[in-house]
């Protein structure tokens, strides 16, 4: 990102995308970011996006900070629920 004064400074996000989202999603997301952040030397984030997100795969995500981004199905698949396709 380049910054009004000319310089460049940004952050890194490390995304994991997962219909359901899971304990090694999660994972995953958080050592990249940590990769990431430690090769760059700058911020790095960790995001999970999915369709289904658990109540337990919510508190890790908080305890791990790790980002979720639920995002709704196509409505073509709502009817068939997360196992049904």
């Amino acid at each position: 990102m380049l910054q009004a004064n000319g310089t460049r400074a940004g952050v890194y996000v490390a995304v994991e995308a997962s219909r359901t989202v899971n304990e090694q999603d999660i994972t995953r997301a958080r050592e990249r970011a940590d990769v990431l952040a430690t090769a760059t030397g700058t911020e790095a984030l960790a995001v999970v996006v999915g369709n289904f997100v658990a109540e337990p795969q919510e508190r890790q995500a908080a305890d791990w900070a790790v980002e979720i981004i639920q995002v709704a199905e196509p409505e073509e698949e709502l009817a068939a629920g997360p196992e049904g396709v």
